[in-house]
This record gives C-alpha cells, sequence and structure tokens, in this order.
C-alpha cells in the first residue's frame, strides 16, 4: 500500500512537473514575443536617451555610469564593475547631476522616466496615486523584462551604448 502512494505521489509530481515547465515555456515565448513587437520602441527610447546624454555634454565614463544609476546599481556596485573606488564614482555622480542640472539620483532618474508614464488624475486618496504610480513603473519594468541587475545593465548596454 505505502509503495503505491509513493508511486502515485512520484507521478503526481512528475506531471505537476511537466506542465509547470510547458506553462513556464509558454510564458516565455509570450515574453520573448512581446520583447520582439516593443523592439522598436525600446530602441527609440534608448536612442532619446543617448542624444539627451549628449546634450548634457557627457563623457563616455559619464555615460555608461549614468545607465548604472538609472538601473538602481550602488555607488558600490558601480565601483567594483569599473575597477574604481566608491569616492571616484560618487565625484563622477555628482558631476553627472550638475551638467543635467538635477539634485541627485531621484531626480536623475525622474528626468527620464516622467514621460514615460502616464499622468496622475487629481485623486483624494493619495494612496491610490502612489498606487497608480508604482503600477505604470512596474510596467515599465516588465516592458524591458528586467529581473536582476545585471539584466538590466546588459539590457542598457545593448540599447543605448
Amino acid at each position: 500500500m505505502l509503495y503505491g502512494y509513493l508511486m502515485y505521489m512520484m507521478i503526481n509530481l512528475h506531471l505537476e512537473n511537466r506542465k509547470s515547465k510547458i506553462e513556464s515555456k509558454q510564458a516565455n515565448d509570450a515574453a520573448i514575443k512581446w520583447q520582439e513587437e516593443l523592439k522598436e520602441v525600446v530602441q527609440g527610447i534608448s536612442r532619446s536617451i543617448e542624444l539627451q546624454f549628449e546634450k548634457w555634454e557627457l563623457s563616455r565614463a559619464e555615460k555608461e555610469i549614468s545607465i548604472q544609476l538609472l538601473t538602481g546599481l550602488s555607488f558600490k556596485e558601480i565601483s567594483h564593475d569599473r575597477s574604481t573606488s566608491e569616492r571616484t564614482v560618487r565625484q563622477q555622480a555628482t558631476a553627472i547631476y550638475k551638467k543635467a542640472n538635477v539634485n541627485g539620483r531621484i531626480e536623475f532618474s525622474a528626468f527620464f522616466l516622467k514621460g514615460l508614464l502616464k499622468p496622475i488624475a487629481h485623486q483624494k486618496d493619495k494612496t491610490e496615486a502612489t498606487d497608480f504610480s508604482a503600477t505604470n513603473l512596474a510596467c515599465i519594468i516588465e516592458l524591458a523584462n528586467i529581473q536582476e541587475k545585471t539584466d538590466m545593465i546588459n539590457y542598457f548596454q545593448l540599447c543605448v551604448v
């Protein structure tokens, strides 16, 4: 009896695993198709970011750091990636913010994101507005199908550099 039960459980696990793999492949295929459909849009956004960097007259190093800042890397992570000190990265970031005429990383990121987000209608409940904003930001991240910081860097390097 125990043997039969164990066989039953193993078969069920196998079937669930197989079903999960099929669903995962279908979801992945749909994501790839969606990315292909949006490729031109993403390339246009990337080109617009690149043009803005040129308007600000950022050096090549500043452009690379800007992309890393936009992808959410910390100064420590950027310094490690660039084999330089964290202090140097902070100084370069400050120079970027000055050229962009912004007061820090949040304003720097907002400069590029604000045009992509739908305007939020005046709402009585501020929680609704925050949720709406978070939803739009999540959609933008999903647009690029970015799940990890390393994927973000690779994605932006392909699109912008």
